[in-house]
């Protein structure tokens, strides 16, 4: 990829000016270490409609 949308470059030269060179650096994940996990009413709603449909792919279980 060689474009850089402005509105990001616009974001670092904020980031900079406001804490220089360390206000760059890529920040740690929040949930680092944690799995990540889905609400158990959304894993019951994602269950039923893959046993209702057993055909669909994943990704149209989600969409579902």
């Amino acid at each position: 990829r060689t474009r850089v949308a402005e509105e990001t470059i616009r974001g670092w030269l904020k980031h900079y000016r406001r804490a220089g060179f360390d206000a760059l650096l890529p920040k740690p994940r929040v949930d680092r270490g944690r799995p990540r996990t889905l609400p158990a009413e959304v894993i019951e709603v994602l269950l039923a409609t893959k046993e209702a449909n057993p055909k669909l792919s994943v990704q149209l279980v989600i969409r579902e």
